[in-house]
Order: structure tokens, then C-alpha cells, then sequence
């Protein structure tokens, strides 16, 4: 066997450590939404962890498997409004805030713009594209204080249905599932240190399937349709987590910009997510043998 089928035939597992960020309803730039990442808000980044495994094809094209978790976190007060009805304004007044679990499982398909192979000098180095497709598991919380208590825990949204979700009074919003598919797409680079070590840097992009990662996508439903169909504790729970513009506002001075049937997200546009660092290879297979580092 020659040495580039050999290093066509490279198997790596590694681990990635980096950042999460989304876009959503939650948060961002100020000013009225931009496109993209032009709306990142960069001060809710967080951390993220995943395990990967690459099987190059050949010197130019990589199928890869990753396991990925990260925090994605939104909070209207970082809207900052310049004044009373500002574009941004509408956003702080809103003050809706979430910290969502992300759990995804994803295959792609890179490609390499130039000749990768990291058994050779002359081909340790490359830029790639890439492009999959996944699933992820979700779980949307915000803080809550409990008047009962004076304390704060966190709270599953979407078990509650902040929207109304799962109430005779709307029967096309049911509650959402807790996974989604999602399409991972971004760039990256790889080098191989040595025939021992593969480090790799990449931004990858996730278009999802679903508007809930925020927990926020429709209108607001009102106060009367969780006590219709909850016990008193339960709807106050719901009512103070669907709309939460009261503790920023308790004269209610501006109450009707978040009554029944006001915007509370849109519905038009899905949420995103994104992770970003470093891929490191933890051992390298080829020929059946597994090749690390001797300590």
C-alpha cells in the first residue's frame, strides 16, 4: 500500500472544546433584528464540549460523526433601549430570558480545498467545508423567583406551555417536542502536528427545525387561558414565566404593548445555533492500528 492510500484511509477520534451561540427571539444586537450573525449577542456565549470521529475517504473528501453539547442563552435586557418605543425598547420591555441545554448528534461531509494528508509533510495543512445533517435534544429554563419562597430556581418551559400550548382555547399550538433535526454547515482548518497529533479549528452553523429553543415564537396568550385550565398555582407559574414585563414595569404603565394576542416572537423564522473551537485528535487509526502518543 502506498503511503497517500494509507493516509487516505486515516481514521481519527477526537474531542472538541468550544463555544455555543443562537440566534432566536431572545437577546441580540441592539436595535430592531439584523440578519445572521450580524445579531449575535457575543456576551451570552458559552462554553461547549463534543467527542468526533473522521474517516477520511481519500486526500480531498472526510465523512465525520460528532456528539456535541453546549448552553444556548438569551435575555432581553441586554437589548439596552436608547428610549420609551426605540426599536430595541420593545424587546427590553419584553424581558423574557432563557437558558436551553443542547445535546446533538450529527453526521457530515467535508471537503477539502486542498490535498490533506497527514502521514506527509508537504500535506499536513487544510482548509474545508462541510456540510450534515443531525438531530439535537433541547430543554428551554428561566429563572424564576418564588414569591412563596423568596428564592430563585429554574424552570422547564416547555413542560408549562408559556404560549398557551395544549389549551382548548388554541388548538393549533401544541406543545413542542423536545428534539428537532438540525443542519449543520460552516468551515474549518486541520493540521497534523505529527503522525500523532491533529489539531483543527471550525465554525459550524446550525439551521434547525424548530422556533422553540427560546421557548418564544408566537403571541401572548393571556392570563385568563392558564387560569381556565390550571390550578391556581400552576397558571400563576405560567402566567409570570409567559409574560414577564410586569417586574420591569409593575404600574403596568405600558401593558397593552404585551397584552392578549401582542407579538411575543415570530413565528416566521427559525431558530439557529452554532458551535465554534478547537477539534483535537486524541488517537489516530490506520491499518487496523490504533497510533498515540507514547507518555
Amino acid at each position: 500500500m502506498s503511503v497517500a492510500q494509507s493516509a487516505g484511509q486515516l481514521k481519527e477520534v477526537g474531542v472538541f472544546l468550544g463555544v455555543t451561540n443562537y440566534l432566536g427571539e431572545l437577546g441580540g444586537n441592539s436595535k430592531i433584528g439584523r440578519p445572521f450573525i450580524t445579531d449575535l449577542e457575543l456576551s451570552m456565549t458559552r462554553p461547549s464540549v463534543g467527542l468526533f470521529y473522521r474517516y477520511n475517504l481519500n486526500s480531498y473528501i472526510s465523512v465525520r460523526g460528532n456528539f456535541f453539547w453546549g448552553v444556548a442563552s438569551g435575555n432581553d435586557k441586554l437589548a439596552y433601549p436608547r428610549a420609551v418605543y426605540a426599536d430595541e425598547w420593545y424587546r427590553f420591555y419584553r424581558n423574557l430570558s432563557v437558558r436551553t441545554s443542547i445535546m446533538e448528534f450529527s453526521a457530515q461531509f467535508e471537503l477539502n480545498l486542498m490535498k490533506y494528508e497527514p502521514r506527509r509533510k508537504r500535506y499536513r495543512f487544510a482548509p474545508y467545508f462541510f456540510l450534515g445533517i443531525g438531530g439535537f435534544q433541547y430543554t428551554p429554563k428561566a429563572k424564576y423567583l418564588d414569591p412563596a419562597t423568596d428564592s430563585e430556581r429554574w424552570v422547564d418551559l416547555r413542560s408549562l406551555g408559556t404560549e398557551g400550548q395544549g389549551t382548548a382555547e388554541y388548538p393549533d399550538r401544541q406543545k413542542y417536542k423536545p428534539m428537532a433535526m438540525c443542519f449543520p454547515m460552516g468551515f474549518g482548518v486541520k493540521y497534523a502536528i505529527n503522525r500523532y497529533w491533529n489539531l483543527g479549528f471550525e465554525f459550524g452553523h446550525r439551521i434547525t427545525t424548530t422556533d422553540y429553543i427560546d421557548d418564544v415564537s408566537k403571541t401572548y396568550p393571556g392570563e385568563a387561558i392558564f387560569k381556565n385550565n390550571y390550578d391556581d398555582e400552576t397558571s400563576a407559574l405560567m402566567y409570570a414565566l409567559s409574560k414577564r414585563s410586569q417586574e420591569i414595569d409593575p404600574a403596568n404603565n405600558y401593558g397593552y404593548v404585551t397584552d392578549v394576542s401582542q407579538q411575543r416572537g415570530d413565528p416566521h423564522d427559525f431558530d439557529h445555533y452554532m458551535f465554534m473551537g478547537a477539534l483535537v485528535v486524541i488517537f489516530n487509526i490506520t491499518g487496523g492500528k490504533i497510533i498515540t502518543p507514547k507518555f
